[in-house]
């Protein structure tokens, strides 16, 4: 399920920015093929498990052995999602991306070792529906330097999200 959309997700991603080789999915791409099976393995677990629980978020960190990337998985459980017609689907997509910018950066706050955080972001289809495209962001945080600044902002900005107070799963 997640690997035949993620080649799916490229209109999300500035083409630009995939030809110099800064794109999350081109990040992904760079990584041995036995990880990525069991990252997409990892992924799609999650998937199922969140929709066993009635968790309205789930946040999924997944450490690498190269110490220096990290991937995240943000699920959202679907709510009421206006239509994709609507000048208020935009915004929705404009919130759930900068969402998972806030998740990226606050996973570095924690894991400040990490020089790449590659976001995954998935809507989590109710029960008998499929996963589609729009329903999933990418997110690529190239962080070498992090001012103590950024770290105090991206602070504030989860003190009503409360990323770090609700369930996190490591693997």
């Amino acid at each position: 399920m997640f690997n035949d959309n993620m080649h799916k997700s490229s209109s999300n991603i500035n083409s630009s920015s995939v030809k110099k080789g800064i794109s999350p999915t081109y990040e992904m791409a760079k990584e041995p093929r036995f990880f990525r099976r069991i990252l997409s393995e990892n992924i799609t677990q999650q998937i199922k498990c969140f929709s066993k629980h009635s968790l309205s978020s789930q946040l999924f960190i997944m450490p690498l052995p190269c110490k220096e990337k990290g991937y995240i998985l943000l699920q959202l459980r679907s709510g009421k999602i206006p239509e994709k017609d609507s000048c208020d689907y935009e915004k929705y997509r404009e919130w759930r991306q900068s969402l998972l910018k806030i998740a990226c950066c606050l996973v570095k706050n924690e894991s400040e070792h990490w020089k790449k955080i590659v976001g995954v972001l998935i809507q989590t289809p109710s029960v008998g529906e499929k996963l589609h495209i729009d329903d999933m962001k990418f997110n690529l945080l190239e962080c070498n330097t992090w001012p103590d600044e950024q770290k105090e902002h991206y602070r504030k900005l989860n003190e009503d999200l409360n990323f770090f107070h609700t369930p996190i799963r490591y693997k």
